[in-house]
């Protein structure tokens, strides 16, 4: 009987994954873009003037939010990222963590040339080994 009424469930809910909702969220960022979020509603859901205008003050007045949101995120997983290192680095011999530590610039220096489009083929597979 549970599984069933849970069967019955999720067919209700997966019925509510309307196309429109489902190409608005195609694509986005984390941040999202506030204009290319309200032009795709408006294409999807054939808004009027008057609704174009207040989705795009919407989407406009959640964009602070949500890049501080990605920006805490951001620092939380590099505090995470170096409480690692350091734990890993106190099971190495010097030599080794000399080694680590060049693997750790390496992997950060990997990481912004990937976040600009300028990541070498070299520094990709130095970074596949760690």
């Amino acid at each position: 009987m549970k599984k069933m009424m849970m069967l019955a469930t999720l067919s209700v809910l997966m019925a509510g994954l309307s196309p429109a909702a489902y190409a608005y969220d195609m694509g986005r960022g984390a941040t999202g873009d506030a204009g290319k979020d309200t032009a795709q509603l408006d294409k999807a859901l054939n808004l009027t003037d008057d609704q174009r205008a207040k989705v795009q003050q919407v989407t406009e007045n959640f964009q602070t939010r949500k890049q501080q949101a990605v920006d805490q995120l951001h620092q939380q997983l590099a505090s995470i990222q170096q409480e690692e290192d350091g734990q890993i680095k106190a099971v190495l011999d010097a030599d080794q963590q000399t080694q680590f530590d060049k693997l750790v610039q390496q992997r950060q220096e990997d990481h912004k040339d990937k976040w600009s489009g300028k990541r070498s083929k070299k520094s990709k597979e130095s970074s596949e080994s760690y």
